[in-house]
């Protein structure tokens, strides 16, 4: 052995191997996935896939992937009274999902699904014990498998200050990705549910033009904002045209190195 090699003690690599454990079990309990589902779209605007028993099919599908995939509390919240909670009583992770349904599908059909899914965020922040005792959500439409999940929570375990963390769809930064972004309790609770009334499909005002808003007013207010340093790679059906989405590495890496690029540029000019 080099005399210039250092020995760490034993003792000093079990603190740090507890406190490392303990900042995951912390991160764990603060951090929750939030899961949007209906299940009976009863006739609603902009969406081509109506068949009740393949959309309940999707939604189990995909929980059982997060419960799979994932270590955070998972809470889905179904508004069309449609309860699944018996699908998953033989799980050994049970204890880590919470299933919420209400009657929250009967809104004027014109305002479209957007509107709906801001009424579930909305009802998931009214009874939701999971989310009540949060510091930070992954919103997910309920349906889809967001195949490198797991790069995201590494992620934003890594970069704990930030509040929101997103992707845009155009580059006028207008038209934010609502299938899945994450953001800090405050940020759903004070600016973006309050602002669910905005959304209108019928006159054009998509739930993804008023995330945007919410996202350049938090920014205003001092809140932290990063945009997602990968794609997230979906598998799934698109349920406004009934397609299923292509997951395949060869199609999604092009479209990761421009995430990948965009964010560094985002970093360089933000952070140095």
């Amino acid at each position: 052995m080099g005399n210039d090699m250092k020995v760490v003690p034993i003792q000093k690599v079990v603190v740090l191997l507890f406190e490392f454990l303990y900042n995951c079990k912390e991160y764990m309990s603060n951090t929750v996935l939030l899961l949007t589902g209906c299940i009976d779209p009863n006739g609603m605007s902009y969406n081509a896939l109506n068949d009740c028993f393949v959309r309940k099919q999707h939604y189990i599908d995909a929980i059982h992937f997060y419960l799979n995939k994932t270590n955070l509390p998972i809470v889905f919240i179904e508004n069309s009274s449609n309860d699944i909670s018996e699908e998953f009583k033989e799980k050994s992770n049970f204890n880590r999902l919470e299933i919420l349904t209400f009657s929250g599908n009967d809104y004027p059909k014109h305002l479209g699904k957007g509107f709906g899914e801001m009424k579930i965020i909305e009802y998931a922040f009214q009874h939701s014990t999971f989310i009540s005792n949060c510091k930070f959500i992954f919103k997910i439409t309920g349906r889809y498998k967001i195949l490198n999940i797991n790069h995201f929570i590494s992620f934003h375990e890594k970069n704990i200050s930030l509040d929101i963390i997103s992707d845009f769809l155009d580059n006028s930064l207008s038209f934010s990705d609502s299938r899945f972004f994450g953001g800090t309790f405050s940020f759903f609770k004070d600016i973006f549910v309050k602002n669910q009334y905005s959304v209108d499909d019928s006159k054009g005002v998509y739930l993804e033009h008023v995330l945007s808003k919410n996202i350049h007013q938090a920014i205003i207010f001092g809140y932290n904002f990063s945009f997602f340093k990968h794609k997230p790679r979906y598998s799934g059906v698109f349920g406004t045209f009934n397609r299923k989405y292509k997951h395949r590495c060869i199609y999604w890496i092009k479209n990761d190195i421009k995430n990948v690029l965009r964010y560094k540029w985002f970093r360089r000019y933000n952070f140095e």
